[in-house]
């Protein structure tokens, strides 16, 4: 089997339980023969590193090859990325028999659109995601702001790569059931298989230092170490005397008191730390921090939350005795009493029973418990025990015969709300496509947007443009089109809006498919073939729009992103004026005539999708637009602007109730729906562009991570900037 692995944690680039898991995967795949390819991005470097060793191949991409730092925040850029690498390998290779890839970050995302939306390469693809650790939970029990943009956008990114996989699996059950209601796990087939550990056939030396107890760990509210130290603050309090050491780095924010973890607790707990009973040792190098483990008579693991933590495997098969909270997939592991101890959050008093009957027990009787953890872990985690089952899963998907999806994944489920038989009933003629063009005084502009249609890989095609108030010279720029393109008809109707510009036009069409084009724009040769084949697969998929190449006055991309509520409902998330829709679905709602003044597009979108006719975006800049002066919208005041959006917000209260809760979540976080641009990126304002500071901040982003004071000088500035 060719197997692909993406992720972003791999040794010896990266640590953590994401890079273990993916370590001891690769070696269990490739010791059965699998030829395993994996891929690691690298910001630094500027051509992919291939490293080759028996069947793993390690690919360290060079994470800017596409250009769009200016234009993606780092998590979209990250997982662009990795799908336009993989892309660059299936053009040249044959293709895998599997690909998997974490959920953290959601770096699938695009991977998983690409697929979704038959794009060559890429649609044959099995892809299998792996649930390790959603940023977006772990975010929740951190006390981030989990609506500020863009964490709000990585989040949504997230679930729709949790539920557009083919194969879903989870080391825990634990993790599936808190992910439930937010990631709509309900919907999915989870697999549970638990995460492989290589184990010495040997058993460790079950000595240890009485009384020495550990904390290994980042110290991040999720990982339990802040309510650990409490725990042992009442037991020092009440005349304990033995210590407790954390082993692990602290230079992370918590977000909560805007300060490093590190200075809050030197600050709270420094009666604690001058008197010895509280030792901060910081992150470790391995062999260093092994070296404490050996001496453990105790090592706590007290998460808040976890998945299925490699810290518990690794403590257990050293023979040590583990003392966890039930707050993770380690109730799954741990038998109490037997191989390990466990306690629960809820009721503190557990943890201080469970630690005195550990110091209580004798020698014998403490290695007894470390004997049976080393034997758990040798015989139900081993690589060939997780392999047998996991390759099972993988089998049974590969050899059943599956029918097209003819529903996309949205994260959000939008009944429809009018029937097949009561929308608008009309003849069209099959697999054609009908374009209209509203047109006032474009001039010569015109020639370049009818000529894109014409030119366009998709040729069934007929073009309308719609006549309003055009000049002379205009008008005889019309009659010549008419007769150069045999596919192209003029409609007068003059004194009209553009919204009953594009309404009469529609009414007019003959075709199965309508887009909009405005006068001045234009389209890519292969939008309109792209957009079709997607309504044509999706019965749930009612429009289609793409990113947008901007030209003119403006040079760049605005990206646009999946419309859905409800962080569509504040701004609007796609270049609406471009899209390509189900005729009978648009004529379902059509424009609003009384939106004279800007936002119809907008408004439709929002109309069309509180009824269930929601739409998707192509990832690609496939659509052409010009930017001129005092174009649209953008000539609106901002009492304009606002008077638009309470109109819409007044029409569709109803869809806006419904998403009331995450709408105030946004707006707090974020500010007024007017301000709002980019979600996939910080939504930065000031003397410099959005685009410009996202590209400084993409480039800066991991060499201030690892220093800790340019962490303090980073916490400052977004004090400051809040």
């Amino acid at each position: 089997m060719k197997y692909w692995l993406l992720t972003t944690e791999y040794p010896p680039f990266f640590g953590g339980g994401i890079s273990t898991y993916c370590s001891f995967t690769t070696r269990m795949l490739a010791a059965n023969g699998h030829q395993v390819t994996v891929f690691v991005p690298d910001m630094s470097i500027s051509k992919d590193v291939i490293s080759e060793s028996g069947n793993i191949r390690v690919i360290q991409f060079a994470a800017n090859k596409t250009g769009m730092q200016a234009w993606l925040g780092y998590d979209a850029l990250l997982s662009y990325e990795f799908a336009h690498t993989v892309g660059e390998y299936l053009k040249r290779e044959s293709r895998p028999d599997i690909v998997e890839v974490q959920d953290y970050h959601g770096i699938g995302y695009y991977l998983l659109m690409y697929k979704h939306f038959g794009y060559e390469h890429f649609k044959d693809l099995t892809i299998l995601t792996t649930i390790h650790a959603t940023a977006l939970l772990y975010m929740k029990v951190n006390k981030e702001a989990v609506y500020e943009l863009p964490a709000y956008w990585m989040g949504e990114m997230e679930k729709f790569s949790i539920l557009a996989s083919d194969i879903l699996i989870a080391p825990s059950k634990y993790i599936t059931d808190q992910l439930a209601a937010d990631f709509r796990l309900g919907d999915k087939e989870v697999t549970v298989v638990p995460n492989p550990i290589e184990t010495s056939a040997s058993l460790p030396d079950l000595s240890f230092e009485r009384n020495n107890i550990v904390f290994f760990g980042k110290m991040v509210y999720m990982k339990g170490g802040f309510h650990l130290i409490e725990y042992f603050k009442t037991l020092w309090e009440e005349g304990f005397s033995h210590p407790l050491k954390i082993i692990g780095d602290a230079d992370f924010v918590l977000h909560s008191e805007g300060i490093l973890a590190k200075d809050y607790i030197q600050r709270k707990y420094k009666k604690y730390i001058r008197a010895g009973l509280l030792q901060l040792t910081g992150k470790l190098p391995f062999a260093e921090a092994q070296k404490h483990l050996a001496k453990a008579h105790v090592v706590i693991i007290p998460s808040l939350i976890d998945n299925f933590p490699y810290t518990v495997l690794e403590t257990m098969q050293q023979g040590k005795i583990v003392l966890a909270s039930k707050q993770g997939g380690q109730i799954e592991v741990i038998e109490d009493g037997k191989d390990g101890f466990l306690f629960d959050h809820v009721f503190p008093e557990s943890f201080f029973d469970q630690l005195k009957k550990i110091l209580a027990l004798s020698d014998e009787e403490a290695r007894s418990i470390g004997r049976n953890a080393y034997e758990k872990i040798r015989d139900r985690y081993n690589p060939a025990r997780i392999y047998e089952h996991k390759i099972q899963v993988i089998d049974l998907f590969l050899q059943t015969t599956r029918t097209p999806n003819k529903t996309f994944p949205y994260i959000k489920h939008i009944p429809v709300k009018i029937s097949p038989e009561t929308l608008t009933a009309k003849s069209s003629t099959k697999g054609l496509l009908s374009v209209v063009i509203p047109y006032q005084q474009a001039g010569d502009h015109i020639q370049r947007a009818v000529e894109s249609v014409i030119n366009s890989s998709f040729k069934n095609v007929e073009i309308l443009v719609v006549n309003g108030l055009s000049d002379t010279e205009s008008f005889k720029t019309l009659q010549l089109l008419e007769l150069r393109y045999p596919e192209l008809r003029v409609l007068n109707s003059h004194d009209a809006t553009i919204s009953q510009m594009r309404n009469f036009g529609a009414a007019q069409s003959k075709g199965e498919f309508l887009a909009f084009l405005n006068a001045d724009d234009s389209v890519a040769s292969n939008y309109h073939e792209k957009a079709i084949r997607v309504l044509q697969q999706f019965d749930n998929v009612h429009f289609v729009g793409s990113w947008t190449a901007l030209t003119g006055s403006k040079k760049g991309y605005k990206i646009s992103v999946m419309p859905e509520a409800p962080y569509f409902l504040l701004h609007n998330t796609l270049n609406s004026t471009a899209l390509v829709f189900k005729l009978s679905s648009f004529l379902s709602t059509g424009n609003d005539e009384r939106m004279k003044n800007g936002m119809e597009d907008w408004e439709c979108i929002v109309n069309m999708s509180a009824k269930g006719f929601t739409g998707v975006v192509l990832p690609e800049a496939l659509f052409h637009q010009s930017i001129r002066k005092a174009k649209g919208a953008r000539k609106a005041s901002t009492n304009g602007a606002l008077f638009l959006h309470t109109y819409i917000t007044q029409k569709h209260q109803d869809f806006y109730s419904d998403h009331i809760a995450d709408l105030m979540g946004i707006l707090n976080a974020n500010g007024s729906g007017l301000n709002l641009k980019n979600p996939t990126q910080d939504n930065f304002t000031g003397l410099f562009s959005s685009a410009f500071l996202n590209k400084l901040f993409i480039r800066a982003r991991s060499f201030v991570a690892k220093n800790y004071y340019l962490k303090k000088i980073a916490l400052k500035v977004i004090g400051a900037k809040r």
